[in-house]
């Protein structure tokens, strides 16, 4: 019986080596993120932001965030659905990101459809209104 279970989990094992080689490893494909709300709404947000727009230029300067830290934030950042507004029209998400020990980027974005922008930004905490 002993021996059974063996071949049994050595063939299960190969079988999950072998599946994840063929199908996973190397491919950009996302593994868990899209499905759950967090990444389709991050997902959501980085394909609908204007990141040509004078605007979003101006906030990032006035904040001192760079694009590479707030691209960081729309993959990888944690959004507070507690303080969020999901049930208006304009939906608006405050998402937070941890780009080293000792700097927090926080901001709240505003979605409405397929346009989102960003309302506030900051460092640790919400220190900038948008620009007009």
């Amino acid at each position: 019986m002993a021996r059974r279970f063996l071949i049994f989990g050595i063939g299960f094992l190969l079988g999950c080596v072998l599946v994840y080689v063929t199908m996973f490893k190397g491919t950009d494909r996302e593994f868990y993120g899209s499905w759950l709300p967090e990444g389709r709404v991050l997902k959501k947000i980085k394909f609908s932001l204007d990141q040509s727009s004078s605007g979003y230029k101006c906030i990032l300067e006035k904040s001192g965030v760079f694009d590479s830290e707030f691209e960081q934030l729309l993959e990888s950042g944690d959004i507070d659905f507690e303080k969020s507004s999901t049930d208006k029209t304009v939906k608006r998400y405050f998402i937070s990101s941890e780009v080293d020990e000792s700097r927090t980027i926080v901001t709240e974005i505003a979605l409405r459809r397929d346009s989102a922008w960003i309302t506030q930004i900051g460092i640790s905490t919400l220190s900038h209104s948008a620009c007009d």
